[in-house]
């Protein structure tokens, strides 16, 4: 026999990602933690995947990011690329407005992380870049579980054929 779901208590605790994500001028945004994820242009507090340009910007207020990521960050944009700083790392949970928040390898740059979005009812992951083949310039990727999974894909066309990384790294 099937499972009958009480109909008020069921919807009562459905959410879906546009209640946890949605898209602003300035780029993706997590109302629940009043934050943006990589975004393009200044904002008051940002989480940033990784330390690439079309990821990481100057000019925002708080950023929260792995260490590696903000010293590449202060690297290119000078010592005061933002207002404050926190560095967390990989598996480190933080908690912004309501939603907790941890950053797990990416595997495709030093310091790149998968930002989990976690509430009681959905979990997300947010990925700049992310790479599945080992790399010895960085962490491995991690696979995160979650309900929904939102990435970049700007190599993801059928043109762009990278070497195998092993070939790279032979001198």
């Amino acid at each position: 026999m099937p499972v009958k779901w009480p109909a008020k208590t069921y919807v009562s605790q459905l959410m879906s990602l546009s209640d946890l994500l949605t898209l602003t001028p300035a780029g993706l945004y997590c109302p629940q933690a009043d934050v943006h994820i990589d975004p393009v242009r200044a904002v008051p507090r940002a989480l940033i995947t990784h330390g690439h340009s079309d990821h990481a910007r100057a000019g925002h207020g708080a950023v929260l990011a792995t260490p590696q990521t903000l010293a590449i960050m202060a690297l290119r944009y000078g010592e005061n690329f933002c207002g404050t700083r926190q560095p967390v790392e990989y598996g480190e949970t933080v908690h912004v407005g309501a939603v907790d928040v941890s950053f797990h390898p990416a595997g495709h740059v030093l310091g790149s992380a998968q930002i989990l979005l976690q509430t009681p009812l959905i979990r997300a992951v947010v990925s700049g870049d992310y790479k599945c083949a080992l790399d010895p310039s960085c962490a491995p990727f991690e696979l995160v579980r979650c309900d929904a999974f939102v990435t970049e894909a700007t190599f993801g066309l059928p043109v762009f054929r990278h070497p195998d990384a092993a070939h790279e790294w032979r001198g």
